[in-house]
């Protein structure tokens, strides 16, 4: 019963950020570029319309799990009818698409994930 609702609390948490991250509506990937300082590439990959969309994003610097959110929640607003939305991110000196360091994943329920072993593989990005 405690797990249930510290999931509900996080869950409820979540969506309050989303929420206010979203608080602007995008309707281009340049505009995060712009309104973001920390992304420096944005790139949409092929999706399934109105199901499944992600990007890969590459970032200029580690951000925390609430920054994160900003960013997915943002990148999500550009159309948020698509059920779920797919975000990569990218430090600098990794390849993308050999495996990110974090992800955000609206399924709808927002997730973020920050994996720090990713950048064992990547001695430029340990700084």
């Amino acid at each position: 019963m405690r797990y249930l609702f510290q999931v509900l609390t996080m869950t409820i948490i979540a969506a309050v950020l989303v929420e206010s991250a979203a608080a602007k509506s995008y309707r281009f990937t340049d505009e995060i570029v712009e309104d973001f300082a920390e992304v420096i590439e944005l790139r949409e990959n092929e999706g399934i319309p109105r199901k499944k969309r992600s990007y890969d994003v590459r970032i200029n610097k580690r951000l925390d799990e609430d920054e994160l959110l900003k960013v997915g929640a943002a990148i999500r607003s550009i159309d948020p009818r698509v059920e779920r939305t797919f975000v990569s991110y990218y430090l600098p000196g990794m390849k993308i698409g050999s495996g990110a360091w974090a992800t955000t994943h609206f399924t709808p329920v927002p997730n973020v994930q920050i994996m720090e072993f990713m950048l064992t593989g990547n001695p430029t990005t340990l700084k």
